[in-house]
């Protein structure tokens, strides 16, 4: 009653008061809390004041019965001067989760009635967190964040730039890649910090990639080759002490539609052989391409039969039996699969080089020579397979004989005298991976001249 008739002319704007009985000591300690807030730490806003005193007696029921009458929003004017000035032109930047000390972004004063100044500003934020001090962290997501200064009546909004901090993960986009040969991509990169923020672009980046080529702008032309690999990134962030990051992207290149056949391998055999022919739907890289395929086969010379698939063979074979005479010849293969609703046949036609097989023996002809002495024979000698072809040797015939003599070719002179002995043709030819010796020799059989009597007839 006497505050609000001797202490003013026009009544109260508000009254706090407990609803029920209190003690002395407890309104004692709640009013001298709320009296040091007001004219010692300019806390001039109602509702604020009575929180204050509130939580001075917290321990106390009394805490919950204290009930305000009036406008919590009120402001007492117990100012002369208050003012708050921001000291930054622009708009503050602060990478997110960083802190800042808010009070040196502005000049705060005021000044009571009774001649008490604070500079003490109370901060509150948008978005981040700030304590009693004013000491502020910056929010984890990226963008503007408005706080609020106040002193007594005085009031100031920054609005604070949060970018996102240096950056510690790179992603490559896309992430994945399926592309046909020589297909071509564009890839980019995303920098984001600790927080997920995509940090801004400005760091150089270069590229490798082991399905391909890619350059430097990030353009990637896939192998022409089925393969599954890697597109990485690399770039060095400016910072006080620079780093590296890196970012890898998946990549599978795949087989295109086919276009042709491909028989392999080309015929080229030894006789009596047995050889698997393969026929392969390619793409137009020469990749195998697995599709559903019918073959036929026919051979000019030889024999050959196609063969069932199997899971170590799924494509259309045959097998080819070479003749037991050299030779040459086609081994036609025609073959159908279906693309869609069209039907797409190939025919084939590949060359067959039908070659003696390796040796098996070495002949001397003739077998057996009689000769008169100091006479001249020819020899030679051939490799045969086993199908009695001849072979092409290898290494040098040697010629040897213990009767007369014979020269590297083969040509035999006989002795003066007569006699019987052996000319001996040898020589080496290489059979699989091993180097074989061959050998064989001739009779020579050496007889005196013959004189027929010379008879005289008379007249």
């Amino acid at each position: 009653q006497w505050a609000t008739t001797v202490l003013t002319e026009t009544g109260a704007i508000a009254a706090y008061g407990p609803a029920g009985l209190a003690y002395a000591s407890s309104e004692e300690r709640l009013a001298r809390a709320m009296f040091q807030a007001a004219f010692e730490e300019g806390v001039l806003t109602l509702g604020d004041l009575t929180q204050v005193g509130r939580e001075a007696i917290s321990y106390s029921y009394e805490a919950r019965t204290y009930t305000l009458f009036g406008d919590p929003a009120l402001v007492l004017a117990w100012w002369d001067t208050a003012f708050i000035t921001p000291t930054v032109e622009s708009t503050p930047t602060l990478a997110a989760g960083s802190p800042i000390d808010l009070n040196t972004l502005v000049t705060a004063e005021m000044v009571t009635r009774y001649g008490v100044t604070f500079t003490q500003t109370r901060w509150s934020a948008a978005r981040g967190t700030v304590d009693a001090d004013g000491l502020y962290h910056a929010p984890t997501l990226a963008g503007p964040d408005e706080v609020l200064a106040q002193l007594g009546p005085a009031t100031a909004r920054l609005t604070l730039d949060i970018t996102a901090g240096d950056p510690t993960t790179m992603t490559v986009k896309p992430a994945s890649l399926t592309l046909l040969p020589e297909r071509t991509a564009m890839l980019t990169v995303t920098l984001v910090d600790v927080w997920g923020n995509v940090a801004a672009p400005g760091a150089v980046v270069t590229w490798a990639t082991d399905a391909g080529e890619i350059d430097a702008r990030g353009v990637f032309t896939a192998a022409t080759t089925p393969v599954t690999g890697w597109i990485t990134a690399t770039a060095v962030i400016s910072a006080a002490e620079p780093y590296t990051l890196t970012g890898q992207g998946r990549v599978t290149i795949l087989v295109d539609e086919p276009v042709a056949v491909d028989v392999a391998p080309a015929a080229l055999t030894t006789v009596g052989n047995l050889s698997t022919l393969v026929a392969t739907p390619v793409d137009a890289w020469g990749n195998p391409v697995e599709i559903e395929m019918t073959t036929a086969w026919h051979a000019d010379l030889g024999q050959i039969a196609a063969q069932p698939p199997t899971t170590h063979m799924p494509m259309p074979h045959a097998i080819f039996t070479a003749p037991t005479v050299p030779g040459t010849g086609h081994i036609t293969a025609t073959s159908t699969f279906t693309l869609g609703n069209d039907a797409q046949t190939h025919v084939n036609r590949v060359p067959v080089t039908v070659t003696a097989g390796p040796p098996v023996t070495l002949t001397v002809a003739p077998p057996a020579l009689e000769v008169a002495v100091g006479a001249s024979a020819q020899f030679a000698a051939t490799l045969f397979d086993r199908y009695d072809n001849p072979v092409a040797p290898t290494a040098p015939i040697t010629w040897t004989a213990d009767i007369g003599a014979v020269d590297a070719s083969g040509w035999f002179t006989a002795p003066a005298m007569p006699g019987a002995g052996w000319v001996t043709a040898e020589t080496e030819a290489l059979v699989g991976t091993n180097w074989v010796r061959f050998s064989n020799r001739a009779r020579v059989t050496v007889t005196s001249r013959v004189y027929l009597p010379l008879v005289l007839k008379g007249h």
